[in-house]
């Protein structure tokens, strides 16, 4: 399938289906083979591949397929981790196994973060590496030179042939030209600064953000004029110079601004190719720039934009952590505002409810533990990191059965809502974008919240708490997680 799509476009969604069929139909059969047999011999280990073939389908996945596949492998260990229990130092076959599968997710899940970033790369010509961002933003300083190097090659052909073509077009141009130049320079200063207040950043980005007004103003200015598909091809396109307030997902956002951009310039290819090829270089070397962008920033900027880095010096987060019990108190924080009042709830509304949020604060406070252990001790290998999670693990189990033994009784929303909201919890295991993939998580739950709050809104209130409290936590996640554990759980060096 991979081989197939890196030699052709992109297909619409009923031709992917297509190609993609027999691969959703070997998945399939997997899930039946687990499901014919469950309670049977052997459970652990089909329930771990079950768990685990889902990472097959990041294929279909964007803009994250990376943090996909590590939150199936997240989902898959749950039960390798207890083949391994059952087995470590008594059958090293059984060991074996476990770790042959895992591996293959694990590296599955670098492979793609490397080639397919943001989604499957469709007419790429080979799976070639993806040129050489990721050995070049070994450091920030080769961060700025190599957005330099794109300026160089590409934004030169654009602003020469906007020079052709003249009036508002080389008006525009010469501003865009200019908004990119303040960019580097941002930079460059962030490579060797600590990231600032944002009242601070604001005044940093001023001058960026002034000269993108700028450029939107022309387009408006001129709106239903000549080259009307260029001023608006370029003003679309210059939201991707946002990226750098843009946390922690800049990289799909700049994806997203090319595609508005792509519209117009499409227009023009359609009204030029053939006829004059000046205008052609012009698409192109706009466009160029942008496609050129977005690697560049998911390699050197995933989070974020980089501070601080152009010597080695610590990092924010890094910073942060070193503050005695600072990551795992803002964590321990989170649980007394948000999780006290919602077990205290469930208590009142009783019954399962109260069961399930038991056992959520339990996996919670756990992983306020683990979290101060981590910032002891090194990263332990792959084959220990299991263990490590197990007791976070083995709880987010428990929660998941509560909600399948009363599926379809009293309350099943509620119990829908804590079940689908604690894979959140996982992050723990989650790299490189564990904000983000809280942040999913936060999504499925809010879908079965949004029904108790339509039944029981202006009607019972106490519901309706219950749900701000459990929601509450779930978005307090993504920003506790982006600011102490960016790239994943922090370990002391």
């Amino acid at each position: 399938f991979i081989s197939s799509a890196v030699s052709r476009k992109k297909p619409n969604d009923d031709e992917l289906q297509k190609l993609l069929a027999p691969v959703s139909q070997a998945m399939g059969v997997i899930g039946e083979i687990e499901s014919k047999y469950r309670g049977k011999d052997h459970i652990n280990h089909l329930k771990t591949v079950a768990e685990g073939a889902p990472a097959l389908g990041w294929v279909c996945v964007e803009p994250t397929p990376g943090p996909f596949v590590k939150e199936t492998i997240a989902a898959s260990q749950f039960w390798s981790n207890k083949i391994l229990r059952d087995f470590k130092g008594k059958d090293e076959v059984q060991v074996a196994w476990v770790h042959s599968f895992t591996e293959f997710l694990q590296n599955l899940q670098k492979y793609v973060l490397q080639y397919h970033t943001t989604g499957l790369a469709w007419n790429s010509g080979g799976a070639a590496a993806p040129s050489t961002t990721t050995t070049v933003c070994a450091s920030t300083g080769n961060a700025e030179r190599e957005l330099k190097d794109i300026i160089d090659e590409h934004l030169s052909v654009y602003c020469s042939e906007s020079d052709k073509i003249g009036g508002v077009v080389k008006e525009q141009a010469d501003l865009f030209k200019s908004a990119v130049q303040k960019e580097l320079e941002l930079v460059a200063k962030a490579a060797s600064s600590k990231k600032p207040s944002p009242e601070e950043f604001q005044t940093l980005i001023q001058p960026i953000s002034e000269i993108m007004g700028k450029i939107g103003e022309i387009e408006s200015k001129y709106r239903g004029k000549d080259h009307v598909n260029h001023l608006k091809t370029v003003s679309e396109g210059t939201q991707a110079l946002g990226w750098v307030c843009v946390e922690p997902t800049p990289g799909p956002f700049v994806k997203e601004t090319i595609g508005s951009s792509e519209f117009w310039s499409n227009k023009i290819l359609k009204d030029f190719k053939g006829k004059d090829e000046s205008q052609v270089n012009w698409v192109k070397g706009f466009n160029g720039f942008l496609k050129a962008l977005l690697p560049y920033v998911t390699s050197n900027h995933t989070t974020g934009l980089s501070w601080n880095t152009l010597k080695g010096g610590p990092a924010p987060v890094a910073a942060a952590v070193a503050v005695a019990g600072g990551s795992e108190q803002a964590f321990k924080d989170i649980i007394s505002e948000f999780l006290v009042p919602f077990v205290t709830l469930s208590e009142q509304i009783g019954g399962e409810v109260a069961t399930q949020a038991k056992l959520f604060k339990e996996a919670a406070d756990k992983s306020a533990d683990l979290i101060g252990k981590a910032s002891k001790q090194k990263k332990p290998s792959p084959d220990n990191l299991g263990n490590f999670l197990a007791p976070v693990s083995e709880l987010m189990g428990k929660i998941g059965e509560v909600e399948g033994k009363y599926r379809g009784k009293d309350l099943v929303n509620h119990l829908k809502t804590v079940s689908e909201g604690t894979p959140a919890l996982g992050w723990l295991a989650v790299e490189p974008t564990p904000g983000p993939y809280a942040k999913e998580m936060a999504g499925a739950s809010e879908f079965w919240s949004n029904k108790i709050l339509r039944e029981f809104k202006g009607k019972d209130e106490k519901h309706v708490n219950w749900v701000a409290s459990f929601s509450g936590f779930l978005k307090a996640l993504p920003p506790y997680i982006n600011a102490y554990h960016t790239t994943g759980l922090t370990w002391s060096k």
